[in-house]
């Protein structure tokens, strides 16, 4: 930028589009956000999840605790992208596995309905 006096120019003297135009950068920080707030509500809604299952706090705060540890021993020992792929795998699993037990936890069954009266 020496020697165009212009702001935000480039060596060739024109200047650049904001990042905010470049929809790649857009659908890549929408995505990465997206992510990382999906991340942070597992991070406290799991181990909640894990207390009102189970009614002890120590298992709350063991899946608190050993999922990060877990995840970093993975990432060291097969390597960054093959990791990030297994990790996210697991969690889209858990993620379907807690909803469906949990709708089916608190649907009627067939025997209640059948039994209601008139």
């Amino acid at each position: 930028m020496a020697g165009t006096g212009q702001i935000g120019g480039n060596e060739s003297g024109t200047t650049s589009a904001p990042l905010w135009r470049n929809r790649d950068f857009v659908l890549l920080w929408s995505a990465n956000s997206a992510s990382t707030l999906g991340a942070q509500v597992s991070s406290v809604a799991y181990p909640l999840i894990a207390l009102e299952l189970t009614g002890s706090a120590v298992q709350a705060g063991l899946i608190g605790t050993v999922g990060p540890v877990a995840a970093g021993s993975i990432i060291e020992r097969w390597g960054a992208t093959a990791a990030l792929l297994a990790i996210g795998l697991v969690m889209l699993i858990v993620a379907a596995g807690t909803t469906l037990s949990r709708t089916i936890r608190h649907m009627p069954s067939l025997a209640d309905a059948t039994q209601a009266d008139p």
